[in-house]
């Protein structure tokens, strides 16, 4: 049986426990999609924009805005990490979107609607902001997020195919993956100026 939930914003010195759980959930979506999880700097990313929800200055004293906290019974049980995207810049700015970045439950508390006040308390935190609508992405083989994101309202709205060179059909064409070209403009422009200088130098020397 569920004990009392809640949901607040997460502090600080919460982040450790966070990230741990973060690095969990990652190793459970590496070990099913290890194809799509092969970041040379694993979890990294998603560590930093965990620590980038709290401000810069006095960390300790300020609660971060984008990332709620789960508590059962005033323990650790969750968190989930959303970011606005915006159009425009400054007052114009007009919010796209709400992107649920992440979201994680402790191993002994799923399965008791943690996941589920997790959503509806970010419902509610948006209420009356004028957001169009709240996205997540859900990689393949995770059934209980699917399940859980459904279960909340949430409905399918594309879906991502990916094709690896060595995945292909046995005749079809497979990608080619091309390393871009740099970019050697700027080197061709000092070259120039370089040549043009030295020409003036000459001159300006012969005319001595």
């Amino acid at each position: 049986m569920a004990g009392a939930i809640t949901i607040r914003p997460a502090r600080f010195a919460d982040l450790d426990a966070i990230i741990a759980l973060s690095r969990r959930t990652h190793a459970a979506h590496q070990a099913r999609n290890p194809k799509d999880f092969d970041e040379p700097d694993g979890n990294a990313w998603h560590e930093r924009a965990l620590r980038a929800a709290f401000p810069r200055y006095l960390p300790n004293r300020r609660a971060a805005d984008t990332l709620h906290l789960a508590e059962c019974d005033g323990a650790f049980a969750g968190y989930l990490h959303f970011m606005p995207f915006f159009q425009g810049k400054g007052r114009a700015a007009q919010v796209l979107f709400v992107n649920v970045n992440d979201i994680g439950v402790t191993e002994p508390y799923q399965g008791r609607g943690i996941g589920r006040a997790l959503l509806a308390a970010l419902q509610e935190h948006l209420a009356g902001e004028h957001v169009p609508y709240i996205m997540a992405t859900v990689w393949t083989g995770n059934e209980a997020s699917q399940r859980l994101f459904e279960t909340c309202g949430f409905v399918v709205s594309s879906r991502n195919f990916r094709l690896y060179p060595g995945d292909a059909p046995e005749g079809a064409a497979r990608p080619v993956l091309r390393r871009p070209k740099p970019d050697r403009t700027g080197l061709v422009f000092v070259l120039l100026a370089a040549v043009f200088f030295a020409f003036f130098a000459v001159l300006a020397w012969l005319e001595r």
